[in-house]
């Protein structure tokens, strides 16, 4: 804000004397709020030299406050374009900063860009960009032109100023050009930043933990291919206009958000992406995103999809109706850690060539319902944690086609704490290798039938029921564990297990814990292969029945 010193002079009408009416030491008030005429009122002022010899004081007082800009007006300015000193209407501008030129009554960027740095102590070196000085032609840092320069020492802290210009036909990429520049915290871009050529602009801006502005309207991005990380670790932004981006060449928009931390919102409906083929950790970590639109991305040739809103903690919702998805090979942690989402529709996703499915909703804490039914799993060869930690899930819907690559399902269902059921008619397990706590802290399940599991080929199943609460009992004889390895801490935590039937049960390996907090007392079947040395794990108590 400008600093305005105003001279008050306080009325001391009360304090006059009102005398008979008089020709010389007589003056008139009038009345300036209205336009109506006012009668004047005579009262008689006596003016001391002393008086006079104030007023002066402080009117010269004034005029030197008015004249010298303040601390703070400087401070302002070194944000954005604007007037130094302006006509009286301020509708026109008459003077402008160092780096500025005065165009139809308007300040305007003179240079390619305009960037603020602040230090937070005298003398602080600070790296400028990471360009070749060469290619700068002039520099002004805080109204005084230097010679081109990588870094400069400021000599006091506090916000600076620097004003580039740059001879853009001897640049070639700005790839990194700010990269981890914590002083950096404001920039605009001029149209003589003639970016028409550039084709790299992946890291520019990436670990600007400090950025709180950033103007982008005359960037040309029209030949850009590489965009990945370009504003990644940008923690500070909050808002960023990006409609103006010309996108169409790009093919790498891989972590281009990703940790901007602070950032509510973001409109990409503009972004034609038609030669786009990666877009993982594209929103990763953007921990206060509310809205996104997404609406104009074209995903066709988009193979790579992984954790593309990992970490979104605050969306609710997110519309991917728009997407592609038929060359998709990864959707690993797609939606992981959006702990705020309620609902997806996921309805058009084509998954014919999808590989890997693997935590694609992790701790996506407040979904109930997952539609996955329209989902083709031939190719998948991951599927591990696709619902771990979905704490309020009470249904969903998933076939899974066999898979001949199809490897393990390991954590599943883990922490899936409302489900009381699940359906595991359409699973295929004949080529699985581990179920490594495939159900474990599934508390409220009550019964699982599992009748139809093929585990000849499963060598892990560590933890496997770990925490399965309100399970009372389990049949497990059709379960082959030849291959096994380890079944360590199998049933640990199965409070209210009584009945257990592993009777099919060939080889162990690892027993450590195998039952331990289940009730002191029940019922165990087990088969003539029966190991004595896991004994030890069943309570005292169980009733340990040989079945032949």
């Amino acid at each position: 804000m400008n600093n305005f010193y105003y001279l008050y002079i306080f009325s001391m009408e009360d304090k006059l004397t009102q005398i008979p009416e008089q020709d010389s030491n007589q003056i008139t008030y009038e009345n300036f709020d209205t336009d109506e005429p006012q009668t004047t009122q005579r009262r008689t002022l006596s003016y001391s030299p002393i008086i006079f010899a104030s007023l002066f004081v402080l009117l010269f007082i004034l005029i030197i406050f008015y004249l010298t800009p303040s601390p703070k007006l400087s401070f302002e300015l070194s944000h954005q374009t604007q007037c130094l000193t302006s006509s009286i209407d301020k509708k026109e501008c008459k003077s402008c900063n160092t780096g500025d030129k005065l165009e139809n009554g308007k300040c305007v960027l003179n240079h390619s860009f305009k960037a603020v740095y602040r230090t937070k102590k005298p003398n602080e070196k600070v790296t400028l960009f990471s360009i070749p000085a060469e290619v700068v032609t002039e520099m002004i840092i805080d109204d005084k032109k230097v010679e081109p320069t990588q870094s400069y020492t400021f000599p006091e802290s506090g916000d600076h100023t620097l004003y580039a210009l740059i001879d853009m036909n001897r640049c070639y990429t700005l790839g990194g050009m700010f990269n981890g520049n914590k002083n950096l915290i404001a920039i605009e871009f001029s149209p003589l930043f003639n970016t028409e050529k550039i084709n790299e602009m992946n890291f520019m801006f990436q670990n600007c933990k400090n950025l709180e502005s950033v103007d982008l309207t005359h960037l040309n991005t029209k030949n850009v291919v590489y965009m990945e990380y370009m504003f990644a670790g940008c923690s500070s932004l909050k808002t960023l206009d990006v409609r103006n981006f010309k996108t169409e060449n790009v093919e790498k928009m891989n972590s281009v958000f990703m940790g901007c931390s602070s950032l509510e919102s973001i409109d990409l409906s503009t972004w034609n992406t038609k030669n786009m083929k990666n877009i993982e950790y594209l929103f990763a970590r953007c921990s206060s995103l509310t809205s996104v639109n997404l609406s104009g991305l074209n995903t066709a040739k988009v193979e790579v999809m992984q954790r593309v809103f990992i970490g979104c903690s605050k969306l609710t919702s997110i519309d991917v109706s728009s997407f592609d998805t038929k060359n998709v090979r990864t959707m690993l942690g797609f939606f992981a850690n959006c702990t705020s989402l309620t609902s997806v529709d996921v309805s058009n996703f084509d998954t014919s060539k999808l590989r890997n499915m693997e935590n694609m909703f992790r701790n996506c804490e407040k979904l109930t319902s997952i539609d996955l039914s329209n989902f083709k799993t031939k190719h998948v060869v991951r599927l591990s944690g696709l619902f771990s930690g979905c704490t309020n899930l009470v249904s969903y819907k998933l076939d899974i086609t066999p898979a001949r690559h199809l490897v393990d399902y390991d954590y599943l269902f883990f922490g899936c704490k409302s489900l009381t059921s699940i359906d595991l008619s359409q699973f295929h397990t004949e080529d699985i290798i581990s179920m490594k706590k495939m159900f474990s802290g599934c508390s409220s399940l009550t019964s699982l039938d599992l009748s139809h599991f093929d585990t000849r080929n499963v060598e892990i199943m560590i933890e496997m029921f770990r925490n399965c609460e309100s399970l009372t009992s389990l049949d497990l004889s059709n379960f082959e564990t030849q291959n096994c390895e380890s079944m360590r801490g199998m049933f640990s935590g199965c409070k209210k297990l009584t009945y257990l039937d592993i009777s099919g049960f060939s080889d162990y390996g690892e027993t450590s814990g195998l039952m331990t907090g289940v009730p002191s007392s029940g019922k165990v079947r087990v088969g003539r292969r029966f190991d004595d040395t896991i004994v030890k794990y069943v309570p005292k108590k169980w009733l340990v029945e040989v079945v032949e």
